[in-house]
């Protein structure tokens, strides 16, 4: 896997990357030795900082996800990002999966974000295709600008035109070209200027050819369409959930190396039913921190995607587990917390990482710059003492 890993550096390289992977090791740096000088004194905070002395470069951990590629700096879900992901070390990637109007899989974190995250208001012939093209704002009636493009409004190889860009909108835009514009806050605290550089829309099966060359397991999240986005595509959610496992069989991957996400229970259990190598590792993704964990495990669900802020206590001055935690403990569930590199809370997100990696099955933690998680699992899962 580590002459996959070099051999996709260099030819990512030779089409003029190396200043922009200088500059992504000089930002980690940058933010692990913040993130580590901010720890109290403590056995981690002495075992960190020698890591950081001999920080160079991280070896792919699959306890370390690229969450949607490396949107911290890359546009979500682009060739270009899930690259840069796995440079940083990330031995896991995500892929979110939505349908086309022409029934084909693409990676997109929602049916309905395409304004947001592509260039498809700057594409008149393509813009006119949404469910709702732009309107401006109007200050005097405070109306804020919107639009919407879904996409089921257009078919695989009108969506492979398009150019990915940071996740956010203007609401305050007059014109479509202000409103794709924007950069949101815990982005800008990082990165002071955005990602100019190609951003490249992947087919489903195309991310799944990308992350086997680089040597990676996958965790592809099949994301939840709409009654309206099933009937553009003449699909019910079994034949969706179906072709979703059947990309990974057609291409030869491993059960074993396939981590299937989904927010229905319905999908694990017809996983269950029709393809129980790949259910043995399916993942419920939870919004909440409540529901039966006993009628999932019931269930077969194994492994829980949980927002790492329903994981711990957020208040007080340290760090401890929440009850939803000890209950996910108590059932013997293996847990994926996300998303790391979004500050959720007011916790050093390193501290946050050991509580959970030392107290909780965790088998990986998503992260938005894959550096900072791949860090921590090269320094303590690989350097236990």
């Amino acid at each position: 896997m580590h002459f996959k890993l070099l051999f996709s550096t260099f030819i990512f390289c030779l089409s003029g990357c190396n200043e922009q992977l200088k500059h992504d090791h000089v930002t980690s740096t940058n933010k692990l030795q913040l993130l580590v000088k901010d720890i109290p004194p403590s056995p981690l905070k002495k075992k960190l900082t020698k890591c950081l002395t001999n920080f160079n470069r991280n070896i792919a951990s699959p306890l370390s996800i690229g969450h949607r590629g490396a949107p911290l700096h890359y546009p979500e879900h682009t060739k270009e990002g899930y690259i840069a992901a796995s440079k940083m070390g990330a031995g896991m990637m995500e892929c979110d999966v939505a349908l086309t109007k022409d029934a084909q899989l693409i990676c997109r974190h929602s049916h309905a974000g395409l304004h947001r995250t592509t260039d498809v208001l700057l594409r008149p012939n393509l813009s006119k295709k949404c469910t709702q093209p732009f309107m401006p704002a109007d200050s005097k009636t405070g109306v804020k600008a919107t639009a919407q493009c879904r996409t089921t409004d257009f078919n695989l190889n009108e969506l492979k035109t398009l150019k990915g860009k940071l996740d956010n909108v203007n609401p305050e835009a007059l014109t479509a070209k202000d409103y794709v514009k924007g950069i949101l806050d815990w982005r800008s605290a990082t990165f002071k200027m955005q990602y100019a550089g190609p951003a490249t829309l992947l087919s489903h099966k195309e991310s799944i050819k990308l992350f086997k060359s680089l040597g990676l397991k996958m965790i592809p999240e099949l994301k939840r369409p709409s009654p309206i986005d099933l009937k553009k595509t003449g699909l019910t959610q079994r034949e969706y959930a179906d072709i979703f496992v059947q990309d990974y069989i057609q291409a030869g991957i491993q059960p074993e190396n396939v981590y299937l996400q989904t927010g229905l229970i319905t999908d694990i259990e017809y996983w269950k039913m029709f393809y129980p190598a790949f259910s043995q590792q399916a993942v419920f993704v939870t919004l909440e921190s409540t529901g039966s964990l006993k009628s999932l495990s019931n269930k077969g669900v194994r492994i829980l995607a949980p927002i790492y802020t329903a994981l711990i206590n957020t208040k007080g001055d340290s760090i401890t587990l929440s009850d939803y935690a000890k209950e996910i403990k108590r059932y013997g569930f293996k847990v994926t917390p996300w998303t790391f590199e979004r500050n959720y809370s007011k916790y050093n997100e390193l501290e946050i990482i050991d509580t959970l990696y030392q107290q909780l099955d965790v088998i990986g933690f998503f992260s938005d710059w894959p550096a900072t998680t791949s860090f921590y699992a090269n320094c303590i899962t690989r350097n236990p003492n």
